[in-house]
């Protein structure tokens, strides 16, 4: 069985491929990566996630303040509430989101 399961993750996995976040951490602090493979494998760094640059995160974030200080407390009045406040979102401030997030306009 053992055997059988290591032929198909070959297979299916040639190499593996070690990832390690990019902040600035040595692997070791966040887990040893071992890699078994007899070919070199390249470290891939995952990009850093941040709510502060993804547009939607803070079209979000505005909409759930709308919706606590509205105060609306059942699930039919939530959804009517919600079509009601997507409709303040304007072009040009879901296009400043996206703006202030480093993406480029055009």
């Amino acid at each position: 069985m053992i055997a059988a399961r290591s032929a198909l993750e070959t297979r299916i996995y040639p190499r593996p491929i070690p990832l390690a976040p990019a902040i600035g951490v040595p692997p070791a602090a966040v887990g040893e990566v071992h890699d078994v493979s007899p070919v070199p494998t390249p470290a891939v760094l995952a990009a850093p996630y941040s709510p502060d640059f993804n547009p939607i995160e803070m079209a979000f974030a505005c909409l759930k303040a709308m919706l606590r200080k509205a105060g609306e407390r059942t699930v039919s009045g939530l959804w009517s509430l919600i079509g009601r406040l997507i409709d303040l979102f304007q072009p040009q401030e879901c296009a400043n989101y996206f703006s202030s997030c480093g993406y480029d306009p055009d």
